[in-house]
């Protein structure tokens, strides 16, 4: 991550208020440089990836998993993020570009391992008809996903959103 990245995250979660407040700033600083930056590639980005950096807001969403499937048929192999947000699913598919990288590059106690949230995700452009969407989740994860092709798609918020409780229900702690 270029802009939110974990180490700016735990700076901002630290105990010393000197620090948080300095990570405060610097948070800022990065958002208006990202949206700067969105503005100056708002021109190559297809309007599904536009909607995705600019309207779509999933910080706080609950983190389902992550799937990659392999389609013969076409150009790249498919990945798919399942999150929910206001009690509906959604997912968010792409056509790879490359093979998604997870990684963890941090380890801090004000990462929370219990259970995964969307925290701040950016996007870029990396080549003509190429993009890149990075995601930083609650359990210190970066999600890292190169892709020439891009969907949200709503699920059924009621029926995945009762099997999804009712695994985690059925799942020992």
């Amino acid at each position: 991550m270029k802009v939110f990245t974990p180490e700016c995250y735990v700076r901002f979660n630290s105990t010393d208020a000197s620090v948080a407040n300095r990570a405060d700033a610097d948070w800022e600083r990065a958002l208006a440089a990202y949206r700067k930056h969105l503005r100056s590639i708002r021109l190559k980005l297809p309007a599904s990836v536009a909607n995705l950096a600019n309207d779509s807001c999933l910080h706080d969403a609950e983190y389902l998993g992550f799937s990659k499937m392999a389609m013969p048929a076409m150009t790249g192999d498919v990945a798919m993020i399942a999150v929910r947000k206001d009690g509906a699913v959604n997912f968010l598919i792409y056509v790879l570009d490359r093979e998604p990288l997870v990684t963890r590059p941090l380890e801090s106690d004000a990462f929370d391992v219990s259970q995964s949230h969307w925290l701040y995700d950016e996007v870029d452009v990396v080549g003509p008809g190429v993009f890149q969407h990075e995601i930083l989740l609650s359990d210190g994860q970066v999600l890292l996903v190169r892709f020439t092709a891009f969907a949200m798609l709503p699920g059924s918020s009621a029926k995945l959103a009762e099997k999804s409780a009712r695994h985690r229900r059925a799942v020992p702690a």
